[in-house]
């Protein structure tokens, strides 16, 4: 900084600011990059084991609400945050996994009442035919005893 000597009206600062943002990544951007991590292993489960994509899901969208508002708490201002934008991207991308297993449930269960429905069409067939034939077969026993009774009767 140069100072000039005389007499002047107005007065100059310069300030340098820094921002220690190691505080930033340790207690919010790392703890919701791993909790978004963790919801997206719900993609790896068995789409048959309901338990624990269920319970995944909602421990991920729980946490990550516990770390936004516990954020949101130390921060209050009436603005929107850069912060605030990205607390509210894992959010979404929690939920969407969440509504992800839901998706994946209903569809699987329509596939289940679908085979359900034609295996129950299918046995259906297969009964009305083993009874045709039972008929059919009963018929040919009649017919053999009654041939049976004649010769006998002659």
């Amino acid at each position: 900084m140069c100072v000039h000597e005389g007499n002047y009206s107005c007065l100059a600062a310069v300030f340098h600011l820094r921002r220690n943002v190691g505080y930033f990544v340790l207690q919010l951007y790392v703890p919701s990059i791993l909790i978004v991590v963790i919801s997206w292993v719900g993609f790896w489960i068995s789409r048959n084991s309901d338990p624990a994509r269920v319970s995944l899901g909602v421990t991920t969208v729980l946490t990550m609400t516990t770390v936004t508002t516990s954020s949101s708490y130390k921060f209050v201002v009436s603005y929107l945050m850069a912060l605030h934008v990205w607390c509210a991207a894992c959010m979404l991308f929690v939920f969407g996994a969440l509504l992800e297993f839901a998706f994946v449930s209903v569809f699987l269960r329509r596939e289940k009442a679908a085979a359900a429905s034609e295996r129950a069409a299918t046995t259906s067939v297969e009964l009305v035919y083993d009874y045709i034939k039972s008929i059919k077969s009963q018929r040919v026993v009649n017919r053999w005893n009654s041939l049976d009774q004649e010769t006998v009767d002659v």
